[in-house]
Formats: C-alpha cells, sequence, structure tokens
C-alpha cells in the first residue's frame, strides 16, 4: 500500500476494481459551481472508506469497506448499500482519495 493520495476523475478511471477510496466532500455553492468542502480548520473533508466495485460510461458504483451504523429509535441500525454516482452531473465527486490500489 502506499501514500494516501488525492486523484481527478480522470485518474480514478485508471484504478482496478477492488481499489480502496474515499469520495472527497463536495459542496455546491452560488450559479451551480462545485467546491471541495473544507472544515473550520482548513482540512478538506473526505467520506469514509469505498470499495470501488463497478464503473461504466455514466456511473461509478461503490461499496462502503464497513456498514454505515446509525440508531433509529433507541436499536442498532446498519446498512452496507452500494452507493453509486452518475455523471454528467454537477453533484459527483471530482476528486477521490485513494488509500489502497
Amino acid at each position: 500500500m502506499g501514500t494516501p493520495r488525492i486523484i481527478t476523475l480522470a485518474q480514478f478511471y485508471l484504478l482496478p476494481i477492488g481499489t480502496i477510496v474515499s469520495p472527497v466532500k463536495m459542496t455546491t455553492c452560488v450559479h451551480n459551481v462545485v467546491l471541495m468542502d473544507i472544515d473550520v480548520q482548513g482540512v478538506l473533508q473526505v467520506e469514509p472508506e469505498h470499495r470501488l466495485v463497478g464503473r461504466d460510461n455514466w456511473s461509478i458504483r461503490l461499496r462502503p469497506v464497513r456498514p454505515d451504523i446509525s440508531i433509529v429509535n433507541g436499536r442498532l441500525r446498519t446498512s452496507d448499500g452500494e452507493r453509486s454516482y452518475s455523471y454528467p452531473y454537477n453533484l459527483y465527486p471530482h476528486r477521490f482519495v485513494v488509500w489502497e490500489d
């Protein structure tokens, strides 16, 4: 495993299926301009780790490495559902952090 790095969508398409990545959180601003989300300390915000499970000419499919855990009505609930990003659409992540390839 190499050093984590930030890549563009074009570089993402060169990654093998099974790569561990985190989408960079995106924020929509005025006039549909999409910016990377940075917290008050100036730290880039990223989603939890996901595994690349598929891609085609119109979408990217990611599956969480660990289930997403939440508490609903006092009970633990897990979801490991696949996340899909379609494009061209201005809210899909334009950058990804590659943790392992």
